[in-house]
């Protein structure tokens, strides 16, 4: 997890947008649509990309997913690596983040 929050603030912080959300809809009568998460970390070049730099990101994906969220999971990262290893680094990202959601669910999405 990013340093500046820690695990437990990122837990805490995720229930909390959750708990807005929800009363934003009990209040409006209205779901609220899911906005994109992005998936980062606090590092040099592409290793901000999970999978590709140092974070576990599987508790990360067990909050998300014990706060039920239905939004995307987006690999995000700052500054443009060039555009092969962009594609090769998002690759990863992505297959890694599908190995997340395995084990926190026991099986794959799709």
């Amino acid at each position: 997890m990013n340093h500046l929050i820690g695990r437990r603030g990122f837990l805490k912080l995720i229930g909390t947008a959750a708990a807005l959300r929800q009363a934003h809809a009990a209040a409006t009568g209205r779901p609220v649509e899911p906005a994109d998460m992005p998936a980062w970390q606090q590092q040099a070049d592409v290793k901000q990309l999970p999978g590709v730099g140092p974070t576990d990101m599987t508790p990360w994906v067990h909050a998300l997913a014990g706060v039920r969220y239905r939004g995307y999971v987006n690999p995000f990262m700052h500054g443009p690596p060039g555009t092969e290893v962009m594609v090769a680094n998002l690759a990863t990202a992505r297959d890694y983040l599908k190995a997340c959601h395995t084990r926190v669910y026991g099986t794959a999405k799709p």
